[in-house]
């Protein structure tokens, strides 16, 4: 006698940005996987990150609630860039769903810190002059 599982035919694919959209570029967003099936289980997903289908994840133990880990850096360090995230989801070999959704990266600011005067162990604290943003974002600068 074998067993074997029968899994329904119908799976749902469906995830959640759990920390937010738009995204700050590298830092970590976690994607909880919500997918279902009628009956049975999943049997694989399939993680696209952006439009290179290559950048990929395959998961052949998901479950309900999993969590996916992943960061981005936008192509344009001065831009914003749109990502389509996809999910497909297996009930067998060949019942499948996808589901996807448009995340913005938001890109992050660089300074240019110029060279000022030596300090030393024993320099009192001081507020860091200089600096120059070189990319042209939005927002206001915080140290």
């Amino acid at each position: 006698t074998q067993l074997f599982t029968v899994n329904g035919a119908s799976p749902k694919a469906g995830f959640v940005v759990e920390n937010g959209n738009p995204i700050c570029s590298g830092v970590a967003v976690v994607f909880r996987n919500t997918s279902s099936v009628d009956f049975g289980r999943l049997t694989r997903l399939e993680w696209y990150w952006g439009s290179n289908p290559t950048d990929s994840t395959t998961d052949l133990l998901p479950a309900t609630g999993g969590q996916y880990p992943r960061s981005f850096l936008p192509a344009n360090a001065a831009q914003p860039e749109q990502r389509t995230i996809r999910l497909r989801v297996f009930s067998g070999i060949s019942c499948s769903a996808d589901t996807q959704v448009v995340i913005t990266v938001q890109p992050s600011p660089v300074v240019n810190w110029q060279a000022g005067s030596a300090i030393c162990l024993n320099t009192p604290p001081f507020v860091p002059g200089n600096a120059r943003l070189q990319t042209d974002l939005p927002g206001t600068g915080r140290y």
